[in-house]
């Protein structure tokens, strides 16, 4: 049953306006704006519940009374008046129908529900709405907020609607309406409607939820040529929309339009009966509950001409504490009630925008469809990743955020929301034209798989316009799952220049390769690391190929991984340690007081690695030599080593990163002091002079190198006379 052509059956008598169907509402009552260009205007009023009563395009020919108002304000053909039937579960209010309509004394299709004191809900109450209703207008912008009016199904309280019959026509449902244009195509009009149950949470729903059995989006009504009353004559009277064979179909006049369920796009438009223009509306992500119906509707074959969207698909919406259920399930109907519902929390709420433009019927499409501001595909989804696209309608090359909302198929009040933005480029996409980067592909979070456990998960994907409007992309909701859960963490190796790393030094850049591994797992993630000389600390840096630890001295590699179920190992270290300077080498000589020999030591020092004793190594050369060789193999004596004669000494040194040095030749004369081809009293002499001296002298005569010209370097010259 679609309970608007009921409404506007047992209505069309109701005839109560503000005054001519001409005049445009003005303050206290209502307030119009303009749009930028100066062609449209949109005007509303407080005494039906801050509606539009107004809507007229100057480029528009009218030559009825209507003299350019699109809007019929005077049947409950107010535009958004947003109605929600909902059927009270109490036998007295069961009685509110036609006695012709009771099948055992009942109205037919009553819905139990938790609130007895909520019936049908109209926005505008059509024939005025005592509510104290809050308009404003700001910056070109009109605010409203509304509460309710009860009309129950085939029912309308007794008149007037005044405060000692406040229960039965005051409802807890509320509206919060924002109406402006376009910011891009300025003579487009937008309506953002937030319908809120228990908004003020008074006691009469504070503690009480409620089941709707109908909720309808938008319903507008044009001044048609065969309203009852003379003053709201008008030209409108044919239904147009795009079917599914791609062409536009258009009704006669008072033709049905039937469900419109071959309505290939979101929009419908009533046009004029004598010309293609006219006013239409699209309603963002609307997608009607019975698929017999198209995505919008009309007719022109009642005494008022409407347009309307009706019983949505609330979950495409933005919404909070709504959930979607069934008769069955909440109440005491047949199991062959399989209509969904939705159930209202206290507070809950569902917002949604209507786009609302003017024209011939090729301008009315363009600009309805452009006017979301986005559009796109969701490709996929599963356990592991999900991906699509989004663009932005007006700039290409604009990156959109992407909003995912994932839901425990059984409850959907159950979800996670995340974001992505749609920024990676695509082959296809750019060889088909559609946009340079607006593609997104991303893991499914493991947080959303270890929410749902054993559960199978639906997803939406929404585009978020620049205008701030969430485009449900096509192909969304999909469902996937159950999804495996993993508690384990993954785990992390390390390598060192391809190999496992040493414990000792390395005397160059050392490669780090990190390497994650989640054995039956969820698969890993993303490792981190950091490096630092104190082993503290924090791995933040996103490992993606090997790099190198350069730094001289002790170094500590810090790193983990986590895996797709968000997971996280505990974080590891390994110690690297680089030493790439070379030891400082020197050979000294010493007498051997045994004997007339001398002893060649190698002396070595590094202050990173430390120096490898059992690597000094010395040459000694017989005949003059000018400098040391650097061939570490040609050294072949061992340090200290003994020898006697005159000599040209070498030593070299590895310290235990492997780094070699070679000390400066040092050059033992064997007590030739003056180098005179012999030792003798000259020589002798030569020593005697500095005897004492533990500076300032010849380092030619410190024989035994020990810092100071003393008795041991006299016996030692002595003791080689020739």
């Amino acid at each position: 049953m679609i309970i608007i052509f009921c409404f506007a059956l047992n209505f069309t008598g109701i005839v109560e306006a503000l005054g001519p169907i001409t005049n445009p509402p003005s303050p206290p009552d209502g307030y119009i704006i303009t749009s930028p260009d100066g062609h449209v205007q949109i005007g509303v009023s407080k005494h039906y519940g801050g509606a539009i009563v107004y809507y007229k395009d100057d480029r528009i020919p009218d030559g009825t009374v209507a003299n350019g108002n699109m809007i019929d304000y005077s049947n409950g053909g107010t535009l958004f008046t947003t109605p929600i039937w909902t059927l009270p579960p109490n036998i007295s209010e069961q009685n509110f129908c036609y006695e012709n309509q009771k099948k055992d004394g009942v109205c037919p299709g009553s819905l139990p529900f938790n609130n007895p004191t909520q019936g049908g809900y109209g926005g505008d109450g059509w024939a005025g709405n005592p509510n104290p209703t809050a308009v404003s207008i700001s910056n070109n912008e009109i605010y409203v907020v509304y509460r309710g009016v009860n009309y129950n199904y085939a029912y309308n309280p007794v008149k007037p609607l005044a405060e000692t019959n406040r229960h039965e026509w005051q409802t807890d449902f509320w509206g919060e309406i924002r109406i402006y244009f376009h910011p891009v195509l300025t003579d487009v009009g937008v309506v953002e409607t937030k319908i809120v149950y228990c908004r003020d949470m008074s006691i009469s729903c504070r503690d009480k939820w409620i089941v709707t059995q109908d909720n309808q989006l938008n319903t507008l009504f044009t001044p048609g040529s065969n309203h009852p009353s003379p003053e709201f004559y008008g030209p409108y009277g044919r239904v147009a929309y795009r079917s599914t064979t791609g062409n536009y179909k258009i009704t006669g006049f008072n033709q049905s339009s039937g469900t419109c369920s071959d309505n290939a796009e979101n929009w419908v438009a009533m046009l004029q009966k004598d010309a293609n223009a006219g006013i239409g509306i699209s309603v963002q992500n609307y997608e009607p509950l019975n698929t017999s119906v198209g995505n919008c509707c009309g007719s022109s074959m009642w005494l008022v001409p409407f347009i309307n969207a009706i019983q949505p698909k609330i979950e495409n919406f933005e919404r909070f504490n709504v959930t979607k259920v069934y008769c069955k399930d909440v109440g005491v109907c047949g199991a062959e009630d399989t209509l969904p519902r939705y159930k209202f929390g206290p507070g809950g709420w569902y917002k949604f925008r209507t786009y609302v433009t003017t024209g011939n019927i090729d301008q009315i499409r363009s600009k309805l469809l452009s006017a979301h501001g986005a559009e796109g595909y969701f490709d996929a989804a599963d356990c592991n990743t999900f991906g699509g696209w989004a663009k932005d309608i007006f700039n290409t090359s604009n990156n959109l955020s992407v909003k995912i909302r994932f839901e425990d198929e059984s409850n959907e009040s159950n979800y996670v929301e995340k974001f992505y933005t749609a920024n990676k480029p695509r082959g296809d996409l750019i060889s088909l034209g559609i946009c340079p980067t607006c593609a997104f592909s991303e893991l499914t979070p493991s947080d959303v798989k270890n929410k749902f456990p054993g559960k199978k998960i639906k997803v939406y994907a929404y585009a978020i316009s620049t205008q701030g409007s969430h485009v449900k992309l096509g192909n969304s909701p999909m469902t996937f799952g159950p999804c495996t859960t993993d508690q384990t963490p993954p785990s992390t190796t390390i390598s060192c220049n391809d190999a496992s790393c040493l414990t000792s030094w390395y005397a160059a850049n050392v490669k780090i390769t990190l390497t994650c591994a989640d054995s039956g797992g969820s698969g890993c993630s993303k490792t981190y690391y950091c490096v630092d000389q104190s082993n503290s600390c924090s791995p933040s840096t996103e490992y993606s190929s090997p790099f190198y630890v350069t730094s001289e001295g002790t170094n500590y590699v810090r790193y983990y991984s986590n895996d797709n179920a968000g997971n996280s190992e505990g974080v590891k270290n390994k110690t690297v340690n680089i030493d790439k300077t070379l030891p400082v080498v020197s050979v000294s000589i010493t007498p051997d007081l045994q004997s007339v020999n001398v002893i060649a030591s190698v002396s070595c020092s590094d202050d990173r690695s430390g120096c490898n004793e059992s690597a000094y190594v010395l040459k000694i050369f017989e005949n003059k030599t000018n400098s040391c060789p650097s061939d570490h193999a040609s050294y072949d004596l061992p340090s200290p080593h003994k020898f006697s004669g005159r000599s040209w000494v070498c030593g070299a040194a590895r310290d235990f990163a492997g780094n070699v040095n070679f000390s400066a030749l040092v050059e033992f004369k064997n007590g030739d002091v003056n180098d005179d081809g012999k030792v003798d009293i000259s020589d002798l002499t030569l020593v005697a002079l500095n005897f004492g001296k533990t500076s300032g002298f010849d380092p030619v005569v410190d024989i035994v190198q020990n810092g100071e010209i003393d008795i041991y370097d006299v016996v030692f010259v002595a003791s080689r006379f020739a």
